[in-house]
């Protein structure tokens, strides 16, 4: 009888494996992945491009703090006591005051002309600018414009802005259909190139600034390349001093309008704005006397508290800080606005309730808070450290706080509000708290956690769950289910309940990614310790995924990575290269539905959304690497055998027509070979480019919300391996930079003859 090599197959297929990197390749588990570089999971397990982030909202550039003898203001048009109206139009205008924004409506004249006057003076205690250099940002929309290019010092149609920080720096502008134009001569004006998109109908951020040294005017439409242009006519004003927009009418033009929101002001020129870091997010809902559900989106940027009233995507200042950072919590149906100096003991609190914001004068100095049992508790006290401190029942501004810790007292028995003090042993401070977990409040240290029971100060009692797990900082705890996660320096924990005591229990979850808490220098994309307390972590309901935002030793000192826990598969992925200074899950609409909104040190803010593969318009690369391959999985002894690695059959769903690369390389190949594949196997059509998909993506079918997507056709693509070796890995990677492209892959199966195993055939 004739022998013949056995023929041997390792299955991952289906593949329900996570990211696997606590070990070494050559070891861990050959169902499980090396690397998923921007790959995540759907509740199967199925794996795919990772969602992008969708921009909400224009991009928040703040106020740099200027010097004393400087002129800067933010306008958010919601008291307009600043501003002045002058109306000459012999009744054509109509003038409307919004929820923070004024519409002006300008209407033809039956006969003769008239204008109308909107402007702002110096105002009160502030500085008259004498400067060369100035700079706008405002939001605004412009509708019915007159077209063509003006040719006379007071054109009809037109929005004219006149601005100026001194006497050799007046310039004015005029907005038409075919875009923007400067002043230059009496009755002489010059389009600037390209400016057509800020004054196409759509509500529009335009930065416009000037420098009278060179005379150089710069228009930027919603953040993108600005337009500069030379304009050296020395304008003039009708009234205003500062800033103005006037409208013209006669009986030939037809009804336009401006619509016109926040405006910031800054007499520094274009350095007067830098981009803001986003701090904190948090959603709001107020229910007003007609039933109606009226929603906002609070964002802490710079030195800064914005809000997006109504789901509008428009930033309107609400507060600015004192102390240069902010973070929310919610009590009572109200937003608390932590106010604070990371490197002092500086900080107050205030109280917003949808319109009015109050300070919380008898709060200690803290830095967050939750609400629990009716009452505001908070830490974070940099004068008392270890004290979490609790309001009065539902009062958010009674507190006890005495300065002497050799205080015996911690409570008033008059206002019943107090605090309670983590033993030294067990932590140089109060890290994080979490409200009403099981009836408890838990409280986190750099070195444990605990819980405080009980219903009133006479009762609360504080017990130790663990001596050796805490999160890293307030904002790296989240909750889904019966289950509390946190963040640390040891790691990602979790508390749940166990059923048969009621007692909490703690587990650690990170152990497939334990590596990235090493103290190994050898480990790039470890976690910088360090700033262990930017950690942020979320839980993402309606897809089951928690959100792990860390920074790491790379070098920028900043969040830099994403990771996700998928609670359905008990799996990890990651990093997805997502710089997030944020990140929050949050209620938007409309319809309503919850997501997981992220901000940036650069100012923007955004939310997962699964229907696109670009982050803020910049589309990205991603990578699986596999274990390597040696049939351990099949049967110990295969491991010192040589081997013929034949074939890889790769289980996908074609999303478009793109490119992919599979790489592959054994212990007895001098190198790495690589094969390009198209997987728009089936060679269906595609569809031209939108705004979100790539010119060669093909959609089929049209969903009821209007969402394109792909027909769910399974695809097998079999590659030749031809490689000799005791081992083998896989790399397989795509997307790019320039377009948005989509992967699904549903497993694969690797085909191989090893020498050592023969059989009687």
């Amino acid at each position: 009888m004739g022998v013949k090599r056995r023929q041997l197959v390792i299955r991952n297929m289906p593949f329900r494996g996570g990211l696997v990197t606590a070990g070494q390749q050559s070891s861990i588990a050959e169902n499980q992945l090396w690397k998923m570089e921007n790959i995540s999971s759907e509740y199967d397990g199925m794996v795919h491009v990772r969602p992008g982030i969708k921009q909400w909202g224009h991009k928040i550039r703040s106020l740099v703090n200027s010097e004393t003898d400087k002129l800067a203001f933010w306008e958010d048009f919601l008291t307009r006591d600043q501003w002045t109206e002058v109306d000459d139009s012999a009744g054509r205008m109509t003038f409307t005051e919004q929820d923070g924004f004024v519409q002006a409506d300008m209407r033809p004249t039956s006969s003769g002309t008239g204008d109308w006057l909107y402007y702002r003076n110096v105002h009160g205690s502030e500085t008259t600018p004498d400067s060369d250099e100035w700079a706008v940002r405002t939001y605004i929309k412009f509708q019915g414009l007159a077209d063509g290019t003006p040719a006379v010092a007071e054109p009809m149609g037109y929005v004219t802005l006149t601005i100026t920080a001194g006497a050799n720096s007046i310039r004015r502008l005029a907005f038409g259909e075919d875009g923007v134009f400067y002043q230059s001569g009496a009755t002489a004006w010059t389009l600037i190139a390209s400016s057509t998109g800020a004054t196409d109908g759509a509500w529009h951020m335009l930065e416009i600034s000037f420098d009278a040294t060179d005379d150089t005017l710069s228009i930027s439409i919603d953040d993108a390349t600005a337009l500069t242009a030379t304009a050296s006519y020395d304008a003039s004003f009708d009234t205003g001093n500062l800033m103005e927009f006037k409208l013209n009418t006669n009986d030939s033009i037809s009804q336009y309008s401006l619509h016109l929101s926040s405006i910031i002001y800054t007499d520094a020129g274009s350095s007067g704005f830098a981009d803001a870091r986003v701090h904190d997010i948090i959603d709001f809902a107020e229910i007003l006397e007609s039933g109606v559900t009226k929603r906002y989106i609070l964002v802490a940027a710079g030195e800064y508290v914005y809000t997006d009233r109504g789901m509008r995507q428009w930033w309107f200042p609400l507060l600015q800080v004192n102390f240069g950072r902010a973070r929310f919590a919610s009590y009572r149906g109200k937003i608390i606005i932590f106010d604070y100096d990371i490197n002092s003991t500086d900080a107050v609190a205030y109280e917003w309730d949808g319109s009015t914001i109050t300070e919380l004068t008898d709060m200690p100095k803290c830095r967050f808070g939750k609400e629990h049992r009716s009452r505001l508790w908070t830490a974070g006290d940099r004068r008392h450290p270890r004290r979490i401190y609790f309001s009065a029942s539902r009062q958010s501004n009674v507190w006890f706080s005495p300065e002497d810790d050799d205080d015996e007292e911690t409570y008033s028995e008059v206002t019943e509000a107090g605090y309670i003090e983590i033993p030294s042993f067990r932590g140089l401070e109060v890290t994080g708290i979490w409200g009403d977990y099981y009836g408890d409040l838990i409280v986190g240290t750099n070195k444990g956690t605990w819980r405080i029971t009980g219903a009133s100060p006479a009762s609360f009692a504080l017990r130790n769950i663990s001596p050796d797990v805490g999160p890293g900082g307030p904002d790296a705890m989240t909750q889904f289910g019966n289950v509390l996660w946190m963040c640390g320096v040891q790691g990602v924990a979790n508390l749940s309940v166990s059923e048969q005591y009621g007692d909490i229990q703690t587990t650690l979850p990170s152990g497939a990614v334990q590596d990235l808490w090493t103290n190994s220098p050898n480990v790039n994309a470890a976690i910088e310790k360090d700033l262990i307390g930017r950690v942020q972590m979320t839980y993402d309901n309606p897809n089951g995924l928690v959100y792990l935002s860390i920074p790491e030793r790379d070098g920028e000192g900043d969040s830099s990575a994403i990771y996700v826990y998928n609670v359905n598969t008990q799996n990890w992925q990651g990093p997805w290269d997502i710089a997030a200074t944020a990140c929050r899950a949050i209620d938007v609409e409309s319809p309503i539905q919850q997501v997981v909104m992220v901000g940036t040190s650069g100012g923007l803010v955004g939310y997962v959304d699964y229907a696109i593969k670009s982050d803020f318009g910049t589309s990205y690369v991603w990578t699986m690497e596999t274990p390597l391959f040696d049939g351990r999985s099949l049967d110990a002894r295969l491991v010192p055998e040589m081997k013929t690695w034949k074939r890889l059959l790769l289980y996908i769903i074609p999303k478009g027509d793109w490119l992919f690369d599979v790489y592959w390389y054994t212990d007895s190949d001098a190198e790495q070979k690589r094969l390009n594949i198209n997987q728009n196997v089936y060679k269906l059509p595609v569809l031209s480019s939108t705004s979100e998909v790539a010119d060669n993506a093909f959609r089929l079918d049209t969903l009821q919300d209007g969402t394109l997507e792909s027909e769910q056709m399974a695809a097998i693509i079999e590659i030749p391996l031809d490689a000799r070796g005791r081992w083998i890995y896989l790399k397989i990677t795509g997307g790019s930079t320039s377009d948005p492209e989509d992967f699904v892959m549903q497993g694969y199966e690797l085909h191989f003859e090893a020498d050592g195993f023969e059989q009687e055939g």
